[in-house]
């Protein structure tokens, strides 16, 4: 994944990225294999906003559908009452 520019890459594939789910996946590999809570995702996306009431899940689809939809295994995993991780590690690309 290149951290500059809203595109991811899955076995091949050139994925592209909006910029909330470009900032989830980002935090998310930076992460792996641990897990991102929650509240600290919503933080990232919305501040000290609070968000509407399942806007993070939203969010969390949506990258889903980008990264795991067409893609086996699934990379995207709901840790139930703490927040979501990836399985792998990744490389995150400064350029």
């Amino acid at each position: 994944m290149d951290a500059s520019a809203p595109q991811a890459w899955r076995q091949g594939q050139i994925i592209n990225l909006t910029p909330s789910t470009h900032k989830l996946l980002l935090c998310l590999m930076r992460a792996a294999p641990g897990v991102v809570k929650k509240h600290e995702m919503e933080y990232l996306l919305w501040g000290d906003e609070p968000p509407e009431s399942g806007a993070l899940r939203t969010h969390i689809h949506d990258l889903r559908q980008r990264i795991d939809k067409n893609f086996t295994p699934a990379l995207i995993e709901t840790v139930h009452g703490i927040g979501f991780r990836l399985h792998k590690p990744f490389e995150v690309s400064q350029e």
